[in-house]
């Protein structure tokens, strides 16, 4: 993936699975933070802090969709990948369409975790490469 780490808050109302995702994710390069809830991630979030998402669909009180959708009102530019034991086409559809990159059916390999958030992270970092690219271009032009 290169010489960048991202910077991930995992969020599952299950330990184990915030323990895998955390030794895959941290075996990668990664640093990684975890959340049991909804409430306890929007505790740990700050705009800018956090490079992508790993959230489940599912959980008591609030759903990763409710979670996505109130972090990137902080963080436009935040990825997410969202996780569920329950995928169906229309909740991928309804995770997209609300801003996540992919979701990711469980149960699902380490390999398969870490490949999918390391493109959704490239994704990220492109696209804040390519505007940061627009920005200067912008400036010289003006001068």
């Amino acid at each position: 993936m290169g010489d960048r780490a991202g910077r991930i808050l995992v969020v599952d109302d299950e330990l184990a699975m915030r323990e895998i995702c955390r030794h895959a994710l941290e075996g990668a390069g990664h640093r990684v933070s975890l959340a049991e809830s909804g409430s306890q991630a929007l505790d740990l979030f700050r705009p800018g802090e956090f490079d992508l998402l790993l959230t489940d669909l599912m959980m008591p009180g609030m759903s990763g969709l409710e979670l996505l959708t109130k972090l990137l009102d902080s963080d436009s530019d935040l990825a997410c990948v969202m996780m569920t034991a329950a995928a169906t086409v229309e909740t991928a559809v309804e995770a997209i369409e609300r801003g996540a990159y992919n979701y990711l059916s469980k149960p699902f390999t380490p390999g398969e975790l870490v490949a999918l958030v390391e493109r959704a992270l490239e994704v990220r970092w492109l696209a804040l490469d390519s505007a940061r690219l627009e920005r200067g271009a912008e400036r010289n032009l003006s001068c």
